[in-house]
């Protein structure tokens, strides 16, 4: 079944975070929902210096960054190149 319709439906930001499916990228899409958790934590991040909000986007971006180490680790140990491992790590698209 074409779920590409369902998918348009759901509007922003599941669109751009799952439209990596229509490639069956599946691991795409789980750095996409990544890049979404780190855009709204640094948004909430930024409303108070001094609420609970920063210590949780503290512990968000450092399980984030964890993920990306992992991935470059792995992708190192796999024979993959950083060019073709780049598009998967949230931190990069971030600096």
């Amino acid at each position: 079944k074409d779920i590409r319709q369902f998918i348009i439906g759901l509007g922003e930001p599941y669109t751009e975070i799952l439209s990596p499916i229509y490639e069956e990228d599946v691991s795409f899409v789980r750095s996409r929902l990544r890049q979404q958790i780190y855009r709204t934590m640094k948004r909430g991040r930024s409303m108070n210096d001094f609420g609970f909000n920063v210590i949780m986007a503290y512990l968000v971006f450092c399980e984030i960054e964890k993920d990306d180490l992992v991935g470059m680790s792995w992708s190192k140990a796999q024979g993959i190149s950083p060019e073709n491992i780049l598009k998967y790590l949230v931190i990069p698209h971030f600096i």
